[in-house]
């Protein structure tokens, strides 16, 4: 049998390890030869006549604690040693094997094993220095929790929309630029943002924060996936095309398993432009849609609201006279709104009441910035199951093949038009946001969380507002902004 003596041990220590003896960086830099000094400096200067072995080991082993030689590990197993009545060294034989450190103040240590020893005193101490390490963990771990912001996280919330009057008239000198008013019957039930896409949320996906108003009260700049991105983060993302949108909602479904609901790849986008700047527009080509016929209603993944569902999630608020009405009852629209009274810019999402259908609470649909549908623009609604836009030239509208619809009050609206509008897709404005859905199957009975009926009709008599007249309206609305996207550019 080979016997390795203390002084073979050490020299074996230090022939195959450059592992240092003491954590201190300050003492990393020194040679194996002077750490081992060091650790007996260490240890002698606790080895003063005045002071009993019992002190002297305290001492040495705080040190250890101080120097992270010794941790949790160590200080249990001296304290199930103690409490047996036996004094254990807190290092481990093992450790000797793979630790040069370790090894050494392990000897050290094995000097006070003959020595008249206090247990209970050293049991007290360490059990006193366990509970306050742990201490320290949960306040590091409080503090932690308390300056780490946290934002608000992209939860959708299931609807069973019914069949309803649609395109409804807030009063007869305030028509829609639509008619006549319709039933629509949808058929599918669906999961809808709770609120509009953040700048944070978007940031996450695509990388960049296309925002004009990713400058304000509450900006901030963030770490996302290694890059720092300057935002305000609750605040809807805004400024973005909707071909953008349609990749942002492609990349959510592949995050989370789901068939993506547009195919893109007969599109042809122009050169220069991307949808993770928000400004993705295209120069012709071809849009499919996921989905059995084509049918966005039967597409799996998330997508943009068609116009009839965008109805449906605003169809309980209405205004008479000058006054505005929930659900039949007369509200302040401050309380529920970002818009031009209360407002010059985008404000953190869910700051405001919701709009509560099924139950289920729902934020922004009524301000802060409007949103973009599926369908193309049209005067000539469809009633009828699941209805959706005109293909792009199948309608007398000039303007049915070149904008979109969009849905929604923002913090320029003066609420005396409706809140159906529409825009062109290869145009971002920093009135204009989205908010995401996706149909469920029939069968579900719960929507999937990523980490919310009364009706009423108008006089349908009143002269109907003429496209010329509606784009004129969204006209002025942006060009109120204008010198705001001059500044982005």
């Amino acid at each position: 049998m080979k016997i390795i003596t203390f002084t073979s041990r050490l020299t074996l220590a230090f022939m195959f390890s450059n592992t240092p003896f003491l954590a201190p960086a300050a003492s990393r830099a020194e040679t194996p030869q002077s750490e081992v000094a060091s650790a007996c400096s260490s240890l002698l200067s606790h080895n003063s006549p005045k002071s009993d072995p019992t002190t002297q080991l305290i001492a040495y082993l705080n040190d250890l604690l101080a120097n992270q030689i010794i941790g949790d590990d160590e200080l249990i197993r001296l304290i199930q040693g103690l409490e047996q009545g036996e004094f254990v060294n807190p290092i481990s034989e093992e450790r000797t094997w793979v630790s040069s450190a370790a090894y050494v103040h392990h000897e050290a240590i094995q000097a006070y094993e003959n020595a008249k020893l206090d247990k209970i005193k050293i049991l007290q101490w360490a059990k006193s220095s366990l509970k306050e390490k742990s201490r320290v963990r949960e306040r590091r771990d409080e503090t932690k929790t308390e300056t780490q912001r946290t934002f608000q996280k992209s939860v959708f919330k299931k609807i069973t929309p019914r069949n309803f009057e649609a395109y409804k008239k807030f009063s007869q000198n305030e028509s829609m630029y639509w008619s006549p008013q319709v039933s629509i019957n949808l058929t599918n039930p669906i999961e809808v943002g709770v609120t509009h896409v953040t700048q944070m949320q978007w940031v996450e996906l695509m990388g960049e924060n296309p925002a004009v108003f990713g400058d304000g009260p509450y900006t901030s700049i963030e770490l996302v996936n290694g890059k720092l991105v300057k935002m305000q983060a609750d605040n809807p993302v805004e400024n973005l095309t909707w071909w953008s949108a349609l990749e942002f909602a492609n990349r959510l479904s592949i995050k989370h398993g789901l068939k993506p609901a547009y195919d893109l790849h007969k599109v042809k986008f122009l050169k220069g432009t991307s949808a993770e700047a928000g400004t993705l527009a295209d120069e012709g080509g071809k849009l499919i849609i996921n989905a059995p016929g084509g049918d966005i209603y039967k597409a799996e993944g998330f997508r943009l609201p068609t116009d009839a569902e965008s109805e449906y999630l605003r169809q309980g608020f209405d205004r008479k006279n000058n006054k505005f009405y929930l659900e039949g009852n007369e509200i302040d629209l401050n309380a529920y709104a970002w818009f031009r009274e209360n407002t010059t810019a985008t404000q953190p999402v869910a700051a405001l009441r919701p709009l509560v259908i099924d139950g289920n609470e729902f934020y922004d649909l009524l301000g802060n910035v409007s949103e973009w549908n599926q369908d193309w623009r049209t005067d000539e609604p469809k009633g009828g199951n699941n209805p959706s836009g005109p293909a792009k030239y199948d309608s007398g509208d000039p303007l049915a093949g070149k904008y979109r619809s969009v849905h929604g009050g923002c913090f320029l609206s003066n609420f005396q038009y409706g809140f159906r509008h529409s825009h062109d897709p290869n145009e971002p404005v920093s009135a204009l946001g989205v908010r995401l859905l996706r149909t469920l199957p029939a069968d579900v009975l719960q929507p999937v969380n990523l980490s919310r009926e009364n009706q009423s009709s108008e006089d349908s008599g009143s002269a109907v507002t003429s496209s010329t007249d509606q784009l004129n309206l969204w006209s002025r609305l942006i060009n109120r902004i204008g010198s705001l996207r001059e500044v982005k550019k």
